[in-house]
C-alpha cells in the first residue's frame, strides 16, 4: 500500500514536471515572436517589411482579359501589407493599351494593388514609336493611355534629340506637353519639285517654358531657333513639320551675319528659303568688319526718323563749317561708307535666301538712315525697295507717277527721281538713277569758275539721269 501510494506521488511529480516545461517551452515561443518594438513603428515601416522573396521572374498584369503590362523581373519583394511589389531588375517591359504601346526596362520599380499601375523608380528607358529616351522615372495612366516622366528626360523625341523635363504623352495622339526644353534635329529641305534627294540641315531650338505638340504643330513658347545661318527668338514661335514652315510672332528678333531685324511676325518657309517679316519691320544692316562675327543676341539700336522740314526751318542756323568740317566731309563723301551702320524701318520685307536665288522685297513706305562720323548722316525715303542678292545692287523705286524716292543728307543734299540704285557690293560706291533732280552741296574748290575770256561760263547743268556719281 505504501509502495502504490510513493509510485502515484512520483507519476504526479513526473506529470506535472512535464507539463511546466511543455508550458515553458510555449511560453519562451511566444516570447520569441512578439516585437517589442510594434506599438513605435509607424504603418509605412510595417508595410515595408518584406515577407516573400521572388527572383527570375515573368510578371503579367491584366484587366479582365486583357494584358496590360508585362514585364521580366530579376527580383521581386512583396511587403507584409500585400499591397506594394518591389521589382529590380525590369526588362522586357511592354505596356499595352487600346490606344498604342511602348517599351520600357529599369533598374528599380513597384507595383501598387491600390492604383493598379506601375511606378518606375529609377534608370529607366522608355521606346515607341515617337520617342526612345532615358528617364529618371516615369508611371503610366492606363486609363487615359498617358505617359508621365515626371523629372529630367534626354533622348529622341520625333525627329530630332531632345533635352529636357516633365513630359506628358498621349499614346493616343502622339501629342505632348514638355520644358523647359532644348530639341536639336535634321530637317529634310527639299528646293525643287520632286527632289529625291532633299538636304537636311540641322536646326536647334529651345524654350524655359512649355512645348506643346499636337498633329504636326510644336509650339516652343519664349523661344529661341537657330540653323546657324540665322538665329530667331520670339514670345512664341511655331514648327509645323509637315510642311517645315517655322513661325515667330511677338516681339520678334532675328539676326543673320549681314543684318539684324526686329519686327511682330517672321515666317520662314523652310522648304522655298524665304523668310517674310511683317509689322513695324526695324532692320540693322551691319558694318563690313562685323560681318564674319558668329551669331548672337543684340540689341538693335533706335531709328532715328528725319525731322520735318517745316521744323527744321524754324531751328538756330547751324554754326558756321569749318576747315575740319569741310575735310570731314570730303573724307566720307570719296571714303567706303559700308564701314558703317545702316538702319531701315518698313511694314513688310519678303526674302528668298537660298543659293543663287537671293533677293528681297521691302515694302510699307521704307526708309533707311545711316549715322557717320562727326554727326552726319544720310537718310533716304522711297515707295518699294528691290535687293538683288546675286548682282549685289539694291533699287528704290517709286511711286507709278510720282518722285517719292528722295535722298536728303546733312551736308546738304537734297534728290529726288523716279528709281534710284546703288551697289552693295563691298568696295563699289557706283550709282544710278532716273530723273534725278534736287541740289547737290559742294566746296567752292568743286565748282569749275567760269573762263573770263569767254562770253559764256563753261559750268553745264546736270543730266537729268545720274550714272556713276558721287555716293550720297
Amino acid at each position: 500500500m505504501l509502495r502504490s501510494n510513493s509510485l502515484a506521488r512520483t507519476l504526479i511529480i513526473t506529470f506535472a514536471a512535464l507539463a511546466a516545461m511543455v508550458l515553458f517551452f510555449l511560453w519562451l515561443r511566444a516570447i520569441a515572436t512578439v516585437d517589442p518594438f510594434a506599438r513605435l513603428r509607424t504603418p509605412s515601416q510595417i508595410a515595408s517589411i518584406v515577407v516573400i522573396r521572388l527572383e527570375d521572374v515573368d510578371l503579367r498584369h491584366y484587366s479582365g482579359s486583357k494584358l496590360r503590362t508585362e514585364a521580366h523581373v530579376g527580383r521581386v519583394d512583396v511587403r507584409q501589407d500585400r499591397q506594394y511589389l518591389d521589382l529590380y531588375g525590369v526588362t522586357d517591359g511592354v505596356f499595352y493599351s487600346d490606344q498604342g504601346s511602348f517599351k520600357f526596362a529599369a533598374d528599380t520599380a513597384n507595383w501598387s494593388a491600390a492604383t493598379r499601375r506601375v511606378e518606375v523608380t529609377s534608370g529607366a528607358h522608355v521606346f515607341g514609336k515617337d520617342f526612345d529616351l532615358t528617364v529618371s522615372k516615369f508611371y503610366m495612366d492606363g486609363g487615359a493611355a498617358t505617359l508621365h516622366v515626371p523629372g529630367p528626360l534626354v533622348g529622341r523625341l520625333y525627329d530630332g534629340n531632345v533635352k529636357a523635363q516633365n513630359l506628358t504623352y498621349k499614346l493616343s495622339t502622339g501629342a505632348y506637353s514638355v520644358g523647359p526644353a532644348e530639341w536639336e534635329g535634321n530637317l529634310a529641305i527639299a528646293t525643287q519639285d520632286g527632289d529625291t534627294n532633299p538636304k537636311r540641315t540641322k536646326w536647334k531650338i529651345k524654350t524655359d517654358g512649355i512645348v506643346t505638340h499636337e498633329g504636326d504643330i510644336d509650339k516652343w513658347p519664349d523661344g529661341e531657333a537657330t540653323d546657324g545661318e540665322v538665329l530667331v527668338k520670339a514670345d512664341m514661335v511655331e514648327r509645323n513639320s509637315k510642311t517645315d514652315v517655322i513661325t515667330a510672332t511677338g516681339k520678334v528678333r532675328y539676326f543673320s551675319a549681314k543684318t539684324n531685324m526686329t519686327c511682330e511676325k517672321a515666317v520662314i518657309y523652310r522648304k522655298e528659303k524665304r523668310a517674310v517679316f511683317t509689322e513695324n519691320v526695324h532692320l540693322y544692316f551691319k558694318p563690313e568688319d562685323q560681318q564674319n562675327q558668329p551669331l548672337m543676341v543684340v540689341e538693335i539700336p533706335p531709328f532715328r526718323p528725319q525731322v520735318p522740314d517745316d521744323v527744321a526751318k524754324g531751328r538756330p542756323p547751324a554754326p558756321p563749317v569749318t576747315d575740319e568740317d569741310k575735310q570731314l566731309d570730303n573724307d566720307l563723301r570719296s571714303g567706303d561708307l559700308k564701314k558703317y551702320p545702316v538702319l531701315a524701318l518698313s511694314s513688310k520685307v519678303e526674302y528668298w535666301y537660298g543659293k543663287a536665288s537671293r533677293h528681297g522685297i521691302i515694302t510699307g513706305s521704307p526708309q533707311a538712315r545711316q549715322e557717320l562720323p562727326g554727326g552726319r548722316w544720310r537718310h533716304i525715303w522711297t515707295q518699294k525697295g528691290l535687293y538683288d542678292g546675286e548682282k549685289e545692287t539694291l533699287r528704290m523705286v517709286s511711286t507709278d507717277g510720282k518722285q517719292d524716292t528722295r535722298a536728303l543728307t546733312s551736308w546738304g543734299d537734297d534728290l529726288v527721281c523716279d528709281w534710284f540704285e546703288i551697289s552693295t557690293k563691298d568696295g563699289d560706291d557706283k550709282w544710278t538713277g532716273s530723273h534725278i533732280h534736287g541740289n547737290v552741296s559742294s566746296d567752292d574748290e568743286d565748282i569749275p569758275k567760269p573762263d573770263k575770256s569767254k562770253d559764256k561760263p563753261t559750268v553745264k547743268p546736270p543730266p537729268k539721269d545720274g550714272k556713276g556719281g558721287k555716293s550720297l
